[in-house]
């Protein structure tokens, strides 16, 4: 059985898009636990200030949840990286960047919060909606349009809260 030309470069371009699809696929299977976990963590700790506000809750429900939600995030990270190769051809230096890149948002955000000065919670924590779906909307557009959507939809619906509700409860059950 002999194919033409049409067929055979037929034949390799669904290759080519099959493996993107794949490629794609796992790079949202990757990341989910990730998207997940924060979103739950985020929810946990506006929902404790909003329903239990006292000074207490409001003193310790961020960095409590930030730091049990950062273990939870480094054990997933170490066992997804477990018995896994590099995938970059020739490159022994490609682990360590996916924790730079996370350093330096880290640094970014907190240059933002000391060089912009926002007034009250609601404007930081706005910061911080805007700014992740800004990476989720950047991320989006190297890895897929549904990390694109997601990330617009945070950034539109932060937005909307900070600017349509009043500051406090309704904002941060909201959010």
């Amino acid at each position: 059985m002999s194919i033409t030309k049409d067929e055979a470069t037929q034949a390799l371009g669904e290759i080519a898009a099959a493996r993107g699809r794949v490629r794609s696929l796992t790079i949202y299977a990757y990341t989910a636990p990730y998207l997940i976990l924060w979103g739950i963590a985020w929810m946990i700790a506006d929902t404790a200030i909003a329903l239990f506000h006292n000074r207490l809750v409001d003193a310790y429900a961020w960095p409590v949840t930030t730091t049990v939600f950062t273990v939870i995030n480094i054990a997933i990270s170490v066992r997804q990286g477990q018995g896994r190769e590099s995938t970059v051809p020739g490159s022994s230096s490609w682990r360590w960047k996916p924790l730079a890149t996370a350093m330096i948002a880290a640094l970014f955000v907190v240059a933002l919060l000391f060089g912009a000065a926002p007034l009250n919670g609601k404007q930081i924590h706005s910061v911080f909606g805007l700014f992740f779906g800004a990476v989720y909307a950047a991320l989006g557009l190297w890895i897929g349009w549904r990390l694109l959507a997601t990330g617009l939809a945070l950034a539109a619906l932060t937005l909307s809260a900070f600017y349509g509700l009043p500051s406090g409860e309704a904002y941060l059950l909201f959010m």
